[in-house]
């Protein structure tokens, strides 16, 4: 199971696979000094996520964690929105900006305005497996 959780004071979002999901975030919400919440659950394996990670690594801020940008909650959107049957639950992403961390360089050359990533073909399969 993926799932999607924003970290309340900073806005980052962590993209996680567990096959026990709700002893994964329990276990990071005791280790984290801020509020997580929980904004969604896709079925999927590893190999899934990964290749979320991959369509989102230009936002990426550390290891699973990535900035929320407007092109990443529309990114979220879309995918949640693909598998809308499997999630339980999902709630809207906290769009940032003027209160996220800072942001990092733009490594594609997009700047504000840009495209949002698209669902990569390999994260698109694997939805329709």
């Amino acid at each position: 199971m993926i799932y999607v959780l924003q970290d309340e004071a900073t806005l980052a979002v962590k993209v996680g696979f567990s096959r026990n999901p709700k002893g994964r975030v329990a276990a990071l919400r005791t280790a984290s000094p801020h509020r997580l919440r929980m904004l969604g659950l896709i079925e999927g394996d590893a190999g899934l996520e990964r290749s979320i990670h991959r369509d989102l690594q230009r936002h990426r801020l550390s290891g699973e964690w990535f900035e929320a940008t407007p092109e990443v909650a529309a990114y979220l959107a879309e995918l949640f929105r693909a598998r809308a049957g499997s999630i339980p639950y999902c709630r809207a992403l906290t769009a940032p900006v003027a209160r996220g961390p800072p942001r990092r360089r733009d490594r594609s050359g997009g700047g504000e305005g840009s495209q949002p990533p698209r669902v990569s073909r390999a994260v698109a399969a694997r939805h329709n497996a």
